[in-house]
């Protein structure tokens, strides 16, 4: 979601992988019990780890050397997790968790209302407008992942939870196809004989930026559904385990052509601000440089971002072709 969560995963040893964590979830009984009460609900990820070591056989051995955990050192089985942890540390780690997910989530929905009801002119350049449209994807993937998480769903009310994944899907791909958007448009404007906010067609992009996560959205609406009960009712719990692989392929893809785009166009941006700027007269520099080079930081910034966020959901599968690779060697 929101930096917190990557806070979480330092302090905590956390790699959060949603393929583990849906099996650890399936394969053990854990449930959170507070005043006696028994509340199934989804595992925080800080105890992912726990599960993973208790319950998931074949990463055990792999996640204990890398933690240089000994077996001597594991504590027994929990039964549930409030005999291993007290529920005042259930619950503060509940607010490390969640308060600056929230905090930064209205934040950033309130970044860009100011952004676009300010009268400054600098704000209504086509950059702001890709960087507007992007925000607004983010925001719908984590407020739709928020409620597809927090809000119990029946066979019965499926069309929902199945609209609450399209939007997360089509958000966050369309967030990340703003990023490349932005990329490109600053490629534009450096490589234009005028050096012009408006040299890209926003409507065209921004239709773009909408239309392709729309059409891979599609294979959604014919994805079938894991369930669990939960006090003798069926409910939804996911979406089925092909539709998962089919999910991930999809995203892994676009941030693959994402990343090798903008690496190629940050890389011919940075050569033509060079080119440029021995061009412009040095009393002009620090004024030019401040209105056409400040939003390539920015870029530069979502490039790094995103490649760390590709590279974080797909460490396993980096590990294990490295691992695959030495052992042939």
């Amino acid at each position: 979601m929101l930096p917190s969560s990557l806070c979480i995963a330092v302090i905590f040893f956390q790699l959060q992988n949603f393929d583990i964590a849906r099996h650890a979830f399936l394969e053990s009984t854990v449930f959170m019990v507070y005043d006696n009460t028994k509340m199934s609900t989804t595992i925080p990820s800080v105890f992912n780890p726990v599960l993973i070591l208790y319950y998931v056989k074949p990463y055990r051995r792999f996640y204990m050397k890398m933690f240089g955990i000994k077996e001597k050192e594991l504590p027994k089985a929990p039964l549930s997790l409030s005999q291993t942890f007290t529920r005042s540390f259930l619950v503060l780690v509940w607010y490390i968790e969640q308060i600056p997910d929230y905090t930064l989530t209205l934040a950033y929905i309130y970044l860009f209302v100011r952004v676009r009801t300010t009268n400054d002119l600098y704000f209504s350049t086509p950059f702001f407008l890709f960087f507007f449209t992007t925000g607004v994807g983010g925001i719908a993937s984590i407020i739709s992942h928020i409620a597809g998480t927090r809000i119990t769903f029946y066979p019965e009310t499926a069309f929902l939870y199945t609209s609450l994944w399209i939007a997360n899907h089509v958000g966050a791909l369309g967030s990340t196809l703003g990023k490349a958007i932005i990329v490109m448009h600053r490629y534009l404007v450096f490589s234009s004989v005028e050096i012009s906010e408006n040299r890209s067609t926003c409507r065209r992009l921004i239709c773009l930026q909408l239309f392709l996560p729309l059409v891979t959205a599609v294979p959604f609406l014919f994805f079938g559904f894991s369930y669990q009960t939960i006090d003798g009712h069926i409910t939804i719990y996911s979406i089925s385990e092909e539709g998962l692989q089919i999910l991930k392929w999809i995203n892994v893809s676009f941030y693959v052509v994402y990343s090798l785009f903008s690496v190629v166009l940050v890389a011919l941006t940075g050569r033509a601000f060079i080119r440029l700027s021995r061009l412009v007269e040095v009393v002009c520099v620090c004024q030019w440089a401040r209105n056409v080079h400040r939003p390539d930081i920015s870029c530069a910034i979502l490039y790094s971002s995103s490649s760390i966020t590709l590279v974080h959901e797909n460490r396993l599968h980096i590990l294990n072709f490295i691992h695959f690779n030495i052992s042939c060697g």
